[in-house]
């Protein structure tokens, strides 16, 4: 989705704008922060007696949860960036028609040396993305593919030792 966002940004002439690359931004801090949730988890698996490592259940917990519901937030962002278009834009057939693709041309462009058609095919793939009947599958999917945002809760909740933590400040303020 930064991707999408990005090139979308630069097609319609926004890249440079802040409130633009603050969102891109946004969105890919949220990457790395899923990927390396991924990673830590792998560090610290644990190996079952059968001879398969077992991910760190808080880490990876923690990192699903805060990953599904930011790619959510990020669908709408990356409409918001694409603009208003990806849901309002003429379809395949209307682009290839003699009649209206002059019209599309001249009122759809972008940026001067970006192909309308190129911009088309981007605004189309946003619109695959997010406002289309497999955008509400990748909702869906996001918020209960391996459980609910609430699993993750629980999980992190019972993976994570707390009582280390607790330990630790007392023994930072000389608590006995």
């Amino acid at each position: 989705m930064a991707g999408a966002a990005a090139l979308i940004a630069d097609y319609n002439g926004t890249a440079k704008a802040s409130h633009i690359r603050s969102k891109i931004t946004d969105m890919m801090m949220s990457s790395e922060i899923g990927w390396g949730c991924a990673l830590a988890s792998v560090v610290k698996s644990t190996m079952h007696p059968s001879g398969i490592p077992i991910p760190d259940g808080s880490i990876s917990n923690a990192g699903l949860y805060h990953s599904r519901l930011r790619f959510i937030e990020f669908l709408g962002t990356l409409q918001e960036i694409a603009g208003g278009i990806v849901t309002t834009m003429p379809g395949e057939t209307e682009y290839k028609n003699k009649e209206t693709k002059g019209y599309i041309e001249k009122y759809l462009k972008g940026r001067s040396d970006i192909s309308t058609e190129d911009r088309m095919k981007l605004l189309y793939f946003i619109q695959d993305l997010t406002a289309s009947r497999f955008s509400g599958y990748l909702m869906g999917s996001a918020i209960c593919a391996g459980g609910t945002p609430e699993t993750n809760r629980v999980e992190v909740f019972r993976n994570y030792n707390l009582l280390e933590k607790i330990n630790n400040v007392k023994a930072l303020c000389n608590i006995k």
